[in-house]
């Protein structure tokens, strides 16, 4: 179970999606996470954006990409919203 941080508003911190613990949790349905959480996908650095999981179990997330201000690489919001259109109608 994930527990918030004292003070810390509705936020959670980044759910590991490597951990397989997590990926089980998500796809049986334990475990549910708002479309646009903050997420880590194996580079602790860079955080991807959550989308939903696919009737076939498949977990879908937006990778950074590209350069933003000051040089990070960030998930712009158009792209996160283009992979929430073609996915998101098929996710739970």
């Amino acid at each position: 179970m994930i527990k918030r941080k004292a003070n810390s508003g509705s936020f959670l911190p980044a759910v590991d999606l490597w951990n397989p613990s997590i990926q089980t949790a998500l796809v049986n349905g334990s475990l549910r996470l708002q479309r646009g959480q903050w997420v880590i996908c194996g580079d602790r650095q860079r955080k991807s954006r959550y989308v939903g999981v696919g009737p076939s179990g498949v977990i879908h997330c937006v990778h950074p990409q590209g350069k933003g201000i000051g040089g990070a690489v960030v998930v712009s919001r158009e792209r996160f919203s283009q992979c929430c259109d073609l996915w998101g109608g098929m996710c739970r």
